[in-house]
């Protein structure tokens, strides 16, 4: 699909905000309250080097950091990027790397989108189930667009568009932060193979191959 065929979808920089929010608050039910200290605390080291200012003194809790980049989205419009990065690095500091409370997670809140559009409806292929989970992610507003192209009933290779995640994702491949194992992460790619699970019913898993600058290319195969 060219870039002339691709729907235009606005980010909806203030839900992005609230998922990853939900997605901390399930990552601090495996890890303890030390998971919400971390993340804030990587996430407001990350917005203020953005803004190019010192975090105000009395932003310190989890809360109080996502409240303090959701007032900051006109100055910083890839705010969420800061809680991204702040619970990618937070997960990494605690097991080496991101894992399966991250897996658990992405289902987590997978599941509550497709709740929230209507429910699951199940998928009787991996064609369909791709369909769906492209539907899906335009009509959340959150992640960007992405185009696949079916290898066989069990891989799609999939192109991510001009990603509003990369400066989370440039900060982590200069950090080395990545999955356990040593691969390099993807929330896009994360969050899709949650959902086929949730259509499907079957194991999913994802590589991400290419990380360019407008675009990124990985795999999703059955495991």
């Amino acid at each position: 699909m060219s870039a002339s065929e691709r729907p235009f979808i606005e980010i909806d920089g203030l839900k992005f905000v609230d998922v990853l929010s939900f997605f901390v608050d399930r990552q601090a039910k495996i890890y303890g309250p030390v998971f919400y200290n971390l993340a804030a605390g990587y996430a407001l080291d990350f917005e203020s080097e953005k803004l190019g200012e010192k975090i105000p003194g009395d932003v310190v809790s989890f809360e109080q950091a996502k409240d303090y980049i959701k007032r900051n989205l006109g100055r910083y419009p890839h705010g969420y990027c800061a809680l991204l990065y702040g619970l990618i690095k937070a997960e990494s500091s605690l097991q080496g790397g991101t894992g399966t409370s991250t897996r658990l997670a992405t289902s987590s809140v997978a599941e509550k989108e497709r709740q929230d559009d209507g429910g699951v409806v199940s998928a009787v292929s991996l064609a369909d189930a791709m369909k769906k989970c492209q539907e899906g992610i335009r009509n959340g507003r959150f992640l960007p667009d992405f185009g696949y192209e079916l290898v066989s009933d069990e891989q799609a290779n999939c192109t991510v568009y001009n990603c509003h995640c990369r400066d989370a994702c440039e900060a982590s491949v200069k950090e080395k932060l990545v999955r356990v194992g040593g691969k390099p992460w993807c929330a896009l790619l994360r969050y899709a193979v949650a959902d086929l699970g949730l259509t499907t019913g079957e194991p999913f898993e994802y590589e991400l191959q290419e990380f360019g600058n407008l675009n990124c290319k990985g795999k999703i195969f059955k495991v």
